[in-house]
């Protein structure tokens, strides 16, 4: 009883003396997360999301059983059960404390992992463990163990920029929480520990045994039966680094939305939860961006091949070296079984090419960091012979280029000639070789290359002066200079309907009205004559103004400009 009775005075003691310098409990029910800044089109379609960290907020009752289950077999096991605080978890740390001389856990529930998150700083030290302990039974007075659990949730840190499961979810599984397995279930579960020691991206075998230790726990504890657990440590890792997919490409717009944002807002811009709706219109702006594309392309392939993107030596990428398994905690040494599972599923889960040798294996990793550029995919040529090509995508795939697809490849001589057809596609590219293919509507593949030549378009609303469409270039990966707003160049013969429409105007003449496209002679002024001629260096005698200005005839139009007069011209 004495010993029971100095314990609860020390509990009144360290209250009594750290009460006063205490964070208000009650600001966590009103608490704002950082959110990162999103941009849509006008309809709600997401096309940008900038800000350091990634995060969906979610309400307890979205996040499913299975992820409840986990995140408290990993973390806490007794947290719907303590009243903030668990005894024998403390003790347990206690104990590690004096045999070891070093804080080897320290003891802490989920409700005590929020105190520390939200109003503690990340120091070990026994004050602010103290300090957390007692904020941790004040917010169980305050708050139900559902807003706790769901603050915990959305605030832990789970690697890759992914604060919270559901972001967590999206950035490892590309999918919303309610479709993940229960292996993947347990794979993020595993993750509020050590985000970077278990991460699955970095240490797939280590992230094994943690993930299959959880479902361990999860059937000690009644959570899951044998079936469902001999099942889900079967699984290979299926983790990747996903990144925010947009429902909409329109990638220049959304950086001019985020400079706006930031010129408005500061930082404050990247947390503060904003959202800008812009006036483009999903369902226009794939459109515009693919017929720029489609344009550039076409007059690039028109003027032959530059050769490969670039060389890929078998040197460059090495195989992924395994991390050691040493330095796991005590639980995970003590079961052979998980330890075995773990390193089968890591075997399973190793990248294969099958029929190809193992240099080739690495060139997928080169593939895997090298975007897309539109529709353009990167591949690295493996064999190059007769009038074929064999090539290897992103995906692992071997894929083979008829000469329908590489006939065009005539090589480049200079802006207006080309050499003679490739004799065979060995002329083209060799083994090792990057190159940029497209696919197909019938899903063969046919030899491209990002075009040399850019430009832009914008469509607007003439009522309005909206911006439906906007395209600042072949593609923001390739290049993020918005040539729609940022480029300076000259009009050119874009001015020409002003100045047809001038005429119009004033009644002068109409759209049948007949020029004589024929040579003029003009002195500019300066004792020099300028004689203007067509880019086509000939002219047509008499035509109409439609005609003409579908033509771009440059010197009907001048015709036009002196009988209007550049005055009245200018003005108008």
């Amino acid at each position: 009883m004495s010993l029971v009775g100095a314990s609860a005075l020390a509990v009144v003691g360290a209250a009594i003396y750290f009460a006063p310098g205490l964070p208000d409990v009650r600001q966590l029910q009103d608490f704002e997360l950082h959110t990162p800044l999103r941009i849509f089109t006008r309809d709600g379609k997401l096309i940008g999301e900038f800000g350091e960290e990634r995060r969906m907020a979610i309400n307890f009752d979205e996040i499913p059983q299975d992820m409840i289950d986990a995140l408290t077999a990993a973390e806490d096991a007794s947290y719907f059960d303590h009243a903030g605080v668990d005894p024998r978890g403390l003790a347990r740390a206690v104990v590690q404390l004096a045999m070891s001389g070093d804080i080897q856990s320290g003891g802490s529930t989920i409700t005590m992992q929020v105190a520390r998150n939200y109003m503690l700083t990340l120091d070990q030290t026994f004050t602010r463990k103290i300090r957390e302990i007692l904020l941790a039974l004040q917010m169980e007075q305050i708050l139900n163990k559902e807003q706790i659990f769901e603050l915990y949730v959305n605030k832990i840190f789970l690697g890759n920029r992914a604060y919270g499961i559901a972001a967590a979810a999206e950035t490892y599984y590309d999918k919303p929480l309610a479709e993940l397995s229960l292996a993947q279930t347990a794979m993020i579960a595993g993750l509020p520990k050590a985000p970077s020691t278990f991460n699955p991206l970095a240490n797939s075998e280590r992230s094994l045994i943690r993930r299959n230790w959880i479902l361990f726990r999860m059937r000690e504890l009644g959570h899951i039966d044998d079936a469902t657990y001999q099942a889900a440590v079967q699984e290979p890792v299926t983790a990747r680094r996903h990144y925010t997919q947009a429902e909409v490409d329109a990638s220049y717009v959304s950086e001019m939305a985020r400079q706006y944002a930031v010129e408005r807002f500061g930082d404050e811009a990247y947390t503060g939860g904003y959202r800008i709706y812009t006036t483009i219109d999903s369902e226009l702006q794939p459109f515009a961006r693919q017929a720029l594309a489609n344009g550039l392309t076409a007059y690039d392939l028109r003027h032959g091949w530059r050769g490969p993107e670039r060389e890929i030596a078998a040197s460059l990428v090495e195989a992924q070296e395994q991390t050691a398994t040493q330095g796991l905690e005590e639980e995970l040494s003590e079961s052979p079984e998980i330890r075995q599972t773990a390193r089968q599923a890591a075997q399973r889960s190793q990248t294969e090419v099958e029929g190809i040798d193992g240099d080739v294996s690495n060139w997928v990793q080169v593939l895997e960091r090298t975007p897309n550029y539109g529709l353009l995919q990167p591949a690295i040529v493996v064999e190059s012979s007769g009038r074929e090509m064999q090539v290897l995508t992103r995906n692992g795939g071997l894929q083979t280029i008829a000469w329908e697809g590489l006939r065009w490849a005539r090589p480049y001589l200079s802006p207006r000639s080309r050499g003679a057809e490739p004799s065979s596609a060995e002329a083209i590219a060799v083994r090792g070789d990057m190159v940029r293919v497209i696919e197909n509507e019938d899903g063969s593949l046919r030899l491209s290359q990002q075009p040399d030549a850019e430009g832009s378009l914008v469509a607007q609303d003439p009522q309005t002066g909206a911006i439906l469409a906007l395209q600042g270039g072949f593609d923001f990966n390739a290049s993020k200079f918005n040539r729609a707003v940022q480029a300076r160049r000259q009009s050119g013969s874009i001015f020409k309907p002003f100045i047809y429409l001038a005429a119009l105007a004033e009644g002068e003449m109409n759209a049948a009205s007949v020029v004589n496209d024929s040579p003029v002679v003009l002195d500019d002024g300066s004792n020099s004559l300028w004689r203007p001629v067509n880019s086509s260096r000939d002219f047509q005698g008499p035509m109409r103004l439609r005609p003409a200005l579908a033509r771009s005839r440059n010197l009907v139009t001048i015709r036009v400009l002196q009988t209007m007069g550049l005055d009245y011209t200018i003005n108008f």
